[in-house]
């Protein structure tokens, strides 16, 4: 099985601080895939796909999951590419309080760019004695590798996030 790669959807305006704490939360929960920030992709990414437009459709052709940090509410670049992956049966999820919860959908937003008009609809939580293992999707997909959990805490050695190439669009489709 090839590697797989996590796509933190984090608002252009969070802190790096923050980006950087939850780049680890995600590394320690999946320490086998490769994970990387909205910022880091656009910032590899952005500029020779054309405009915003162009950059949240092509960013579900590099990635197999998306994790929104710590909101319910997110605005429309976020909102376009959480959509867009679930329409290409991506696994997408909410992280919080380093927990992952699945999001089922997006509402909300009347087509023009603004902050904070879509809502993540998510999953509801199980009800007590609720069968099944309590995990979320991307919970479930991780690959056991059989490394204690003390392994994750060493630092990882630093990536670039992926680009698209020609070549790349038929792999992930």
């Amino acid at each position: 099985m090839s590697k797989p790669y996590i796509f933190l959807a984090n608002a252009k305006d969070d802190e790096p601080g923050k980006i950087e704490k939850w780049l680890v939360v995600l590394r320690d929960l999946f320490p086998e895939a490769a994970v990387f920030s909205a910022r880091e992709d656009f910032m590899t990414n952005f500029s020779r796909c054309g405009g915003w437009r162009e950059w949240c459709g092509s960013v579900v052709l590099r990635y197999d999951a998306f994790v929104v940090p710590e909101r319910m509410f997110v605005g429309q670049a976020t909102a376009d590419i959480i959509q867009n992956a679930l329409a290409h049966h991506k696994q997408v999820a909410v992280l919080s309080a380093g927990a992952l919860i699945e999001i089922k959908r997006v509402e909300g937003g009347h087509g023009r760019w603004q902050q904070g008009g879509w809502k993540l609809c998510v999953t509801p939580e199980p009800a007590d004695g609720a069968r099944g293992s309590g995990r979320t999707p991307l919970e479930e997909a991780r690959v056991d590798d059989g490394l204690s959990s003390s392994v994750s805490q060493v630092p990882k050695p630093r990536q670039e996030p992926p680009t698209i190439s020609t070549e790349d669009a038929d792999i992930w489709r």
